[in-house]
């Protein structure tokens, strides 16, 4: 396989399509869905990039999350994958983590790293788009934990009581 002239390391292809695997066989694991991450090759630099996220077409779509069984929120997860310096390891050059309400492209929040450090902007780091409301809205949407515990307590939803995961211990951004 080729991209821009320089091939594409088979190793690269199969280290990304085993990543996409592991990362589809967790999400399945919590998240209701028969959507799967595929390695996509795309065009680029240094050999190419894979691109792992889930293939719809020419573009990229979303797995559902549902609350109560009703599809309200997407989750986008895009991966940029290389060989890392020492050409051993599959690297994550940039990924992107968004999460938005049903059918909207504008995300709540999202989560994004980058590998190139860019004057002026962390690696790893957290936007949020999302307004109070949008978030008070999806949570209290349910009926059983937190979202019945704050109905029974006639308690309003607050945005500052939403805990963003950042992966435990190692204090990393995770899905």
């Amino acid at each position: 396989m080729t991209t821009d002239g320089s091939a594409v390391s088979p190793d690269l292809v199969a280290r990304a399509s085993a990543f996409a695997d592991d990362i589809t066989t967790r999400l399945q694991r919590v998240v209701k869905t028969d959507k799967t991450l595929s390695a996509l090759l795309m065009p680029g630099r240094n050999g190419g990039r894979v691109m792992v996220g889930v293939v719809e077409g020419d573009d990229f779509g979303t797995f559902p999350l549902y609350i109560d069984n009703r599809h309200r929120l997407d989750l986008l997860l895009k991966f940029n994958c290389c060989m890392d310096s020492s050409g051993q390891h599959l690297a994550t050059d940039a990924s992107w983590i968004h999460v938005t309400s049903k059918g909207d492209k504008a995300p709540l929040f999202r989560y994004e790293y980058v590998r190139e450090l860019q004057a002026g902007v962390p690696c790893a780091h957290l936007h949020v788009h999302g307004h109070r409301d949008e978030f008070a809205f999806v949570m209290q949407d349910g009926a059983r934990g937190r979202p019945k515990a704050r109905k029974r307590r006639h308690e309003v939803p607050r945005l500052a009581k939403f805990h963003f995961p950042l992966g435990g211990h190692r204090f990393r951004p995770c899905v």
